[in-house]
């Protein structure tokens, strides 16, 4: 499985909603780094994350395969 990197700056009510959809599979986001959340979101929930923040920027050079 694929977990993609991804950064927001969404206000902290979007990410909270993020940190829910990712933490209900059993992953965590990487946390804060100077004002902005990095998730490590499971390939299968990034189009729902997506809907959540249509603004995260993927980092494929961060991505991991577990």
């Amino acid at each position: 499985m694929r977990v993609q990197c991804y950064s927001t700056w969404a206000d902290p009510a979007t990410q909270e909603q993020l940190w829910a959809v990712v933490n209900s599979k059993g992953w965590l986001c990487a946390g804060p780094v100077v004002g902005v959340n990095y998730f490590y979101i499971p390939e299968n929930l990034v189009t729902w994350c997506l809907l959540i923040d249509p603004t995260l920027k993927h980092y494929p050079r961060d991505d991991w395969i577990v």
